[in-house]
């Protein structure tokens, strides 16, 4: 894995590095796409690392994401298993179950995709020591 200062120099060489960085993106997810069985793989993320300073309802899952998990799962064919990555600090309690009962609202040729969000045969989590304090809950 390059270190932060060769990335730095690698996106400086290139001529269009947003450009660079869409694409290299775009790969990886076919990637690991391809690694997980020809599923779809859908990245869901937030800027929770590089603006701090956000209120939290701007970067946590909230229910008002449904709409933009509908627009990125539209047209997709779900006889297809799904990844879903999520990159983010948490959300409202009830955020996941809007989610799931959008999924579960599709006919039942879908059964297969909402089982892999629902009830996913494998969740890859970082250890708990790689959660900074701000990320725990307090009472």
């Amino acid at each position: 894995m390059p270190s932060w200062n060769e990335l730095l120099n690698l996106l400086e060489s290139q001529p269009d590095p947003v450009r660079y960085v869409r694409s290299e993106s775009l790969r990886a997810l076919r990637d690991i796409g391809r690694l997980r069985g020809d599923r779809h793989v859908i990245l869901y993320g937030s800027a929770f690392l590089q603006k701090p300073q956000a209120p939290a309802d701007r970067l946590q899952i909230t229910p008002a994401d449904l709409n933009a998990f509908m627009s990125v799962m539209h047209g997709m064919c779900w006889r297809k298993n799904l990844t879903l990555i999520l990159h983010t600090p948490g959300g409202v309690a009830n955020a996941a179950e809007t989610i799931v009962a959008y999924l579960r609202s599709y006919p039942d040729e879908l059964s297969a995709a909402t089982s892999a969000y629902v009830a996913p045969e494998d969740v890859a989590r970082p250890s708990p020591r790689t959660f900074a304090p701000s990320s725990t809950t307090s009472k």
